[in-house]
């Protein structure tokens, strides 16, 4: 289990870093569709994050596109990239589980919760990759002034993709610093020892290593494979083709307000905004308002006063008598010889 764990850690560090900068790269080229408007004198707003206004993007990124389907495939648990195994690994020892020392339901509904999960992954992040890069740039019929911007699309430079790349091959590749033993082992009839990871953590794991029969492994893993390619089949047919917005009003019209639900994202961002960030930006401002008047003003006039009241002092010797600063000015000679000479 714990190997497990540490595999997944060390696979979903690459192609979810993939994922990400490569949202970062998508939104940097949308920024610049919408300056390159701006250049033209056009007053065109609009969100470089909302994928309702792209589409078509692998023509004009290709590297961007193609690394970003690996990293989507490779998260959505499809084999062999390094989701896949890793993913399926924590699901078999959740499985597992529930037969170990007497076993427990909770394991088993984990497992349940993991593949519906599993499901979803592979269904959201294939919606994610068709709306964004396949069908047709959806910005120029959504403004009107916005017509011919995808002019403005184009690669980015090698200081961004080349991550990109080494993330991808990483997505790729890496699952196998994790093939389970089992797959070998079951052709050839001999303990195997291709876990690299396994072996390498066996000795901090060693009293929680779990033997699974290579029959359930092998059903599992069907289990797995089937219900990534479901969600990624279910993705396909309701948004390849540009066929988002027939899908959204299907979905619409058949969950009512549950779709408003959902739409909405169960309207959380309303219930944090107004329980959690509103009170703290009006306590941080009455806060910062105090600290500003008390301690920030307080420093400044304390320096200001201080120079005043030198400044008063100081104004006494000013008497505008010539004979007043001549006596001072032989007191002052008399001083720095006496200092001298001592």
């Amino acid at each position: 289990g714990f190997t497990a764990a540490m595999f997944h850690v060390v696979t979903h560090a690459f192609f979810k870093a993939c994922l990400f900068l490569g949202s970062g790269s998508v939104i940097h080229a949308m920024e610049h569709v919408e300056h390159g408007l701006h250049k033209e004198g056009k007053d065109v707003h609009f969100d470089p994050q909302d994928m309702r206004f792209m589409g078509g993007l692998k023509k004009y990124m290709p590297s961007t596109y193609k690394t970003f389907l690996i990293a989507t495939v490779a998260i959505a648990g499809i084999p062999p990239l390094a989701g896949f195994f890793s993913k399926d690994e924590v699901l078999a020892m959740t499985m597992n589980a529930g037969f170990v020392d007497g076993g427990s339901w909770v394991y088993m509904m984990l497992w349940g919760v993991g593949i519906i999960t599993a499901f979803l992954t592979a269904f959201y992040m294939f919606r994610l990759t068709l709306t964004t890069f396949h069908g047709s740039f959806k910005l120029p019929t959504k403004i009107k002034e916005a017509v011919g911007s995808e002019k403005f699309l184009h690669e980015n430079p090698w200081n961004m993709t080349t991550p990109l790349w080494i993330l991808a091959i990483l997505a790729i590749f890496g699952g196998f610093l994790g093939v389970p033993n089992f797959i070998v082992e079951t052709f050839t009839h001999e303990p195997a020892h291709i876990n690299l990871l396994h072996d390498w953590l066996y000795k901090v794991n060693a009293d929680y290593s779990i033997v699974m029969s290579h029959a359930l492994e092998w059903g599992l893993m069907a289990v797995s494979i089937l219900i990534a390619i479901s969600g990624v089949w279910l993705a396909f047919r309701m948004y390849n083709n540009d066929q988002q917005e027939e899908s959204d009003a299907k979905i619409a019209s058949r969950f009512g307000g549950l779709y408003s639900v959902w739409k909405d994202k169960y309207n959380l961002d309303d219930v944090y905004e107004g329980l959690v960030a509103n009170p703290t930006v009006k306590f941080s401002d009455k806060v910062l308002a105090v600290f500003d008047m008390k301690v920030v003003d307080g420093i400044v006039n304390a320096i200001a006063g201080t120079v005043r009241l030198f400044g008063s002092l100081f104004r006494y010797l000013q008497t505008g008598v010539v004979s007043s600063y001549a006596l001072a000015f032989v007191i002052g000679v008399i001083v720095i010889l006496y200092l001298m000479i001592s």
